[in-house]
């Protein structure tokens, strides 16, 4: 027996065997993750010196404002290889920290890290030095969350990617870009809202996707439009998203498909609204 959050009561999964064998049609099956922290160091292949090294990270915070505080940082360092299958999982990292103030209720109810959890805990810049040698690419999966937290405490200007703006999903064929409803159109869950389940999903979640890791890694470009008014709506459509403190719409492309994008947009663009690419520096972006 388990229990949804709405309250409701199911039945444990192999009370569905019979309904299942019988209407297969009927039912969607998902399989827990197969990554577990206590699992680490973990092989699927043989290492290669070809290998593409990432550091996965994720932060729980104290709310959603610029000036909330880390309570707790995960860090996950792992291997693919070329054609972006995962090789092994090495290390892994999970601290808590007391972040000055106490944790909103709020807090406590979706991550179940309460104040004792966290009093007189700190992270360990050693420890994270460490996780983060040779200058590895990290991968959040809200990166311009995920870093401005992180670079509270650990200044730095490492290469960073994500993998929720990074990846065109809905181009993918996916309805969300959400981390759990991903997995979950692939056949997998998880527990949320913990900062190690939530890395070692995105690990999980580049490995099983096919292409995601290369789409990740391609050079990007970004398209901006300045004075948009006139097309706001045209430009939210195809997925712009709207910078107030700069007054301006942007979007990342492929460098392939950029340029097509401008033709599209420059006759659009009248008055004062202009249409360029600027590239994007993985060791600035997201900041």
């Amino acid at each position: 027996m388990w229990v949804t959050p709405s309250g409701i009561q199911k039945q444990p999964s192999n009370s569905y065997i019979k309904g299942i064998s019988k209407r297969p049609e009927n039912f969607r099956v998902l399989e827990r993750l197969p990554l577990e922290q206590n699992d680490i160091p973990i092989t699927f292949g043989e290492p290669q010196e070809s290998d593409i090294t990432l550091v996965v990270l994720d932060c729980e915070t104290t709310g959603l404002g610029p000036d909330d505080g880390i309570i707790e940082l995960s860090m996950v360092r792992c291997r693919y290889d070329q054609s972006g299958k995962l090789v092994t999982v090495d290390e892994e990292l999970s601290m808590l920290q007391y972040p000055g103030r106490p944790i909103p209720p709020a807090v406590v109810e979706i991550t179940g890290i309460t104040d004792d959890m966290v009093r007189g805990k700190h992270i360990d810049k050693t420890r994270v030095s460490e996780i983060l040698r040779d200058d590895p690419l990290v991968v959040a999966h809200n990166a311009k969350f995920d870093r401005p937290r992180f670079e509270q405490i650990f200044p730095s200007d490492y290469r960073w990617a994500c993998t929720m703006d990074g990846i065109s999903w809905p181009m993918l064929g996916y309805a969300s870009a959400k981390l759990g409803v991903l997995l979950q159109s692939e056949g997998w869950f998880f527990n949320a809202h913990r900062a190690m389940a939530d890395c070692l999903a995105v690990v999980w979640l580049l490995h099983v996707v096919p292409d995601s890791l290369q789409t990740l890694l391609m050079p990007s470009v970004e398209v901006v439009v300045e004075g948009a008014y006139e097309i706001k709506d045209t430009l939210k459509s195809r997925g712009y998203k709207y910078t107030p403190n700069g007054k301006y719409w942007s979007k990342r492309f492929d460098m392939s498909k950029a340029d097509a994008e401008l033709d599209y947009l420059k006759p659009l663009c009248v008055y004062k609204s202009r249409a360029y690419t600027r590239e994007i520096n993985p060791r600035t972006e997201f900041r």
